[in-house]
């Protein structure tokens, strides 16, 4: 009969997938091959389409043929509209929508449920940033947007929040994930509905201030002890702390998320702890301290160093009613061969305890990357002959009487691989001797980078037999000497030292250099006010006297980044002047958001931008008084210049203002990091 209606077909139409749930949930089946709709025979979707679009919430009558048996059913039409979003929710830095019935028919299953359509912030709940289905939150279900946005407008922020959830394709394994909401660094609580008239999605502010914190209140703590038979050991599982550092925006070519490792309390009355700088990148950061894996507490960074890899953060110690301990600390340094004691813990938080010995300490230096951010320099790296400790991200080194020798730390290159080395406890304390006294370290460093070299090397490029017997003698764990391998440049793009790659180091204020431990020492021995050292140096097989400038650690950190069009920029860090030797500008483009105009327009991530419209802008002000007069939807040229093949090109850009204003976010008198949302009225938009 179908083939004497439509001869010109070879097929039906078979249902693949009916939803559970839907309108035609127990009705049709997978398999069954359709006849006629309301008694018209159908051989095109087109057909099923017209009369579908004229019955929209009207029930309608379908002959369907499963297994040889006609079947008649009577099924409502949906209004599709009705289960595709419409609207979307940020908050927390993520967004989220109702489940659309396109992603529902990928995966059979019912149209409901809250989709995390943009993870980042509190919501990264894994590595995989996609297909989740938010099941409730704080204990409280969340069947759909409505539900979901109530629930969060109750929960005070920085509260650890439970959250319940599922993968779009596997309804039977729930998952959890304890998460610390930010609605702080990430203020948005918007709803936005799309406007079929303006062509754009409007925004409303479901909530401008979320509930305050919950006030923090003094907890006990019991603590396990370290599984090591000596008793001296068991007892520096109180000496732990795990660091939570939350990063909500890209910083210094650092991305968000979460990391933690385990620092180590450096003074308990005080509250000061040592953890690396591969967890706190930078101080725009959450840092939350969790003590015996039972309490946490906030903690602020109070100093990061420049080049050596760690970081000293401070929480109130009023608030830990635990036995927490300051270790003992030795004053001798590190050498090879020395026997010690490992303490720590795996990269899964499982303490390890293992005899081992000092292997070697050399001069350490992540290796740089296209991509710069930070990584350490210049460091006395102690290696040890131990693969538990090689497989542990965190711990200390300890002598007989567990005083601490060293500390054990990740470190990280450009690369994203990850190092493991130990740094000798005298090369830290004096960053502590300040901080215990009431007042911040501000560590002046050499901005440059070393290599250590042989004795053979030195004498083939030119130092003296006289220097080479000083240096033989003064050496007595490894004959050595340093060599510039890099210079820095300072953000007015000039040196920053006197001194050239490939200067071979032979002394500084009178004191014989073999080990950068030397440098440190004359640095530290200085006047506060004194800003040069006085270095002797070979430099093409000649003894040079150099006045050598220190730089200062406060002035490295960034204060201050632009997000304009989608695209975050700040003034080149550190790390980008480490490896190039001349900055185009000071306008360095930071990262880029999916679906914005940086992104269609290809700004491109490392570069620079020396014009707007002709506008040079040589610094981030110069840039956001170029781009006032750039009117809403309107297009800009942009000049360019690549990193690292320093390309200049020029880029057309299209603005759009309603989806990504221009903010800057900097640093106040007092180095908290505050918004500023550049208005309307600035930038002449609509």
């Amino acid at each position: 009969m179908m083939r004497e209606k439509f001869p010109h077909i070879n097929g039906l139409l078979v249902s693949t997938i009916t939803l559970p749930e839907g309108p035609a949930d127990g009705l049709i089946k997978e398999g069954d091959c359709l006849i006629s709709i309301n008694g018209q025979y159908i051989s095109t979707f087109i057909t099923v389409d017209d009369i579908f679009d004229s019955n929209v919430g009207n029930e309608v009558t379908i002959l369907i043929q499963r297994e040889g048996k006609n079947i008649t059913v009577k099924c409502t039409v949906q209004d599709l509209h009705s289960i595709t979003p419409n609207r979307y929710l940020t908050v927390c830095g993520t967004k989220f929508n109702d489940l659309s019935y396109q992603l529902a028919r990928i995966y059979a299953i019912p149209v409901k449920g809250v989709f995390v359509s943009c993870a980042s912030g509190s919501f990264a709940l894994s590595e995989d940033y996609t297909f989740w289905i938010i099941d409730a939150i704080d204990n409280i279900d969340t069947p759909d947007l409505d539900s979901f946005i109530e629930t969060l407008k109750q929960i005070p922020d920085k509260k650890y929040t439970p959250v319940k959830y599922h993968h779009l394709s596997d309804l039977d394994t729930p998952l959890f994930h304890t998460m610390l909401i930010d609605r702080h660094w990430l203020k948005s609580f918007t709803i936005a509905t799309r406007n079929d008239k303006s062509g754009l999605w409007d925004f409303k502010t479901i909530q401008d201030k979320p509930v305050e914190p919950e006030p923090l209140t003094p907890k006990t703590a019991k603590y396990d002890d370290f599984p090591s038979e000596k008793e001296q050991f068991k007892q520096l599982s109180r000496s732990f702390v795990l660091c939570e550092c939350f990063t909500p925006i890209w910083l210094d070519s650092h991305p968000a998320g979460c990391r933690k490792v385990h620092g180590v309390v450096l003074n308990a009355e005080k509250g000061y702890v040592l953890v690396s700088r591969y967890c706190v990148t930078h101080d725009l950061a959450d840092i939350n301290l969790i003590f015996a894996q039972s309490i946490y507490v906030p903690a602020k960074v109070i100093f990061l160093h420049p080049t050596k890899g760690y970081a000293i953060v401070k929480y109130d110690p009023s608030l830990v009613l635990a036995p927490v301990q300051t270790p003992k600390f030795s004053k001798e340094y590190l050498k090879r061969g020395e026997k010690v004691t490992f303490v720590g813990y795996t990269s899964e938080f499982r303490p390890i305890v293992d005899e081992t010995k000092v292997s070697d300490v050399v001069v350490f230096n992540a290796p740089s990357d296209n991509t710069p951010r930070y990584r350490a320099t210049n460091v006395e790296a102690i290696d040890l002959d131990s693969t538990n400790a090689t497989n542990c991200g965190s711990g200390i080194l300890v002598d007989n009487d567990a005083n601490v020798r060293g500390f054990w730390m990740y470190f990280e290159d450009e690369e994203d691989t990850d190092y493991t080395i130990g740094i000798d406890v005298n090369d830290i304390m004096w960053e502590l001797e300040f901080l215990e006294k009431g007042t911040k370290p501000n560590v002046k460093i050499i901005d440059a980078v070393f290599n250590t070299l042989t004795i053979m090397s030195a004498r083939v490029n030119g130092v003296p037999e006289e220097w080479l017997e000083i240096v033989e003698d003064k050496c007595v764990d490894k004959v050595q000497l340093l060599t510039v391998a890099n210079i820095s440049i300072n953000l007015d793009n000039k040196p920053a030292s006197a001194l050239k790659h490939g200067d071979i180091l032979l002394s500084a204020n009178d004191v014989v250099i073999t080990r950068f431990r030397d440098i440190d020492s004359v640095i530290r021995h200085l006047a506060p006010t004194e800003e040069y050292i006085n270095m002797k140096v070979v430099r093409d097989k000649k003894i040079l006297d150099l006045r050598v400038k220190l730089a200062e650690a406060k002035y490295m950190l960034t204060d201050k980044i632009v997000c304009w069009a989608g695209c975050t920029l700040q003034a080149p860090h550190h790390s980008v002047r480490q490896v190039i030797k001349n900055l185009p500008s000071r306008v360095y483009c930071l990262s880029i958001d999916q679906g914005s105009p940086s992104e269609m327009y290809s700004l491109g991530v490392t570069n620079f931008i020396t014009r707007v419209n002709g506008v040079p802008t040589q610094t981030l002000d110069d840039f956001l008084e170029a781009v006032r007069d750039i009117k809403d939807n309107s297009y800009c040229k942009l000049r360019i210049v690549s990193m690292p093949e320093k390309i200049p090109f020029a880029q057309t850009l299209k603005v759009n203002y309603h989806y990504f204003p221009t903010t800057e976010l900097l640093k106040n008198d007092v180095s908290e990091w505050v918004f500023k949302k550049i208005l309307a009225t600035d930038i002449e938009q609509l």
